[in-house]
């Protein structure tokens, strides 16, 4: 009462002065809805406010996002609750090209496939559940397609397996009817569909003051990041999926991020290490990566807090013909590789320029 809120949180510190942002906890409503659609085109929108996520794509085949605007209404600090796009299990091309995405309290873009759970089998099916929340009732599995068993923790591929006929049980389980038999398949190994794999295209957009991050990546499929803006205040490029805790899949093969300008990133270093940084692996084998090519050319870093990259189970990384400028409370790397191949014998870093 009386225009007064007690907040009980120990890490909280405000002065006077401040504002306080009230996210709404559970994602209602999506501002834009897709979902089994084919060669979509979102154009010329713009968003000033929503409860959840600005556009959400699942199960979808080409999808173009050109000249799309997030930002909030005038004297206003927020626009979306959530990420300003979210592409889920897609596959064909996801081209975001023209696109300002302001002061949305999440990412602005994440692409990524799911992981489903093997929790039952017999000889001749597999039940598989939908681990997170945020994924039941997706219903991914079609007649027909391709899945391979994946070691939760390492993320790694094993065997690939042909379905049958699908089974939906309900919004959490599924049962695959696996051709061959179940031979190989163990309960508690998560289950990749690789027929649903996408492409993404990323140019010409700016991101900044946002809560979190730029961009999350997820995908097999061939991605390119040119020409780009990026303020945030965790890492500008995540690649993070996970096995066991988002359920959100995979490994990447072919990344090319260039000519990018990256300005006073990772200020808060909350959600990664580097202004372009890898999630580790909980397991790592010695011998398979789970990201296989990530070449990083002619970008300009400036004014950005901690590492530059940090890369972890890279197989191939390709550091070269960049700009560094006025590198802020570094702690002595540029590059911090980890579990490259051969010791990183990969690992190209050449024809740099440093400048204060």
């Amino acid at each position: 009462g009386q225009d007064l809120i007690k907040v009980e949180n120990s890490t909280l510190y405000t002065e006077i002065g401040d504002y306080i942002i009230f996210g709404v906890s559970c994602r209602h409503s999506s501002n834009i809805y897709l979902k089994n659609s084919q060669d979509t085109l979102v154009e010329n929108v713009t968003m000033h406010r929503g409860k959840a996520m600005g556009i959400v794509a699942e199960k979808c085949t080409n999808v173009t996002v050109d000249r799309l605007t997030v930002t909030p209404n005038d004297g206003e600090y927020w626009s979306l609750n959530q990420d300003a796009t979210h592409f889920i299990h897609c596959r064909g091309l996801i081209n975001v090209k023209n696109c300002t995405f302001e002061e949305q309290l999440d990412d602005a873009i994440n692409v990524h496939g799911i992981y489903t759970k093997v929790v039952e089998k017999d000889e001749k099916s597999i039940v598989v559940k939908y681990m997170h929340r945020a994924s039941k009732g997706l219903n991914i599995y079609d007649e027909g397609t391709t899945v391979r068993t994946v070691n939760p923790l390492s993320c790694i591929p094993l065997e690939e397996y042909k379905v049958i006929s699908v089974d939906v049980i309900n919004i959490d389980y599924t049962r695959l009817f696996i051709e061959g038999g179940t031979h190989g398949i163990d309960i508690g190994m998560n289950i990749e569909d690789v027929a649903w794999v996408c492409d993404l295209n990323f140019t010409n957009n700016c991101l900044l003051n946002n809560r979190a991050r730029g961009m999350l990546i997820g995908t097999g499929g061939r991605v390119r990041i040119e020409n780009n803006y990026f303020h945030t205040p965790g890492p500008a490029i995540l690649f993070e999926s996970s096995g066991d805790v988002w359920y959100e899949s995979g490994g990447t093969n072919d990344v090319v991020i260039h000519k990018n300008l990256f300005y006073a990133c990772n200020q808060t270093q909350a959600w990664g290490q580097a202004a372009i940084s890898t999630k580790p692996r909980k397991v790592f084998d010695g011998s398979n990566y789970f990201h296989k090519k990530i070449e990083i050319s002619e970008n300009l870093f400036k004014d950005n807090y901690g590492e530059l990259i940090y890369a972890d189970n890279v197989e191939t990384l390709i550091f070269n013909n960049n700009t560094l400028h006025d590198h802020k409370k570094g702690v002595g790397r540029t590059v911090n590789v980890k579990n490259l191949v051969g010791d990183c014998d990969e690992l190209t870093s050449k024809n740099q320029q440093f400048s204060k």
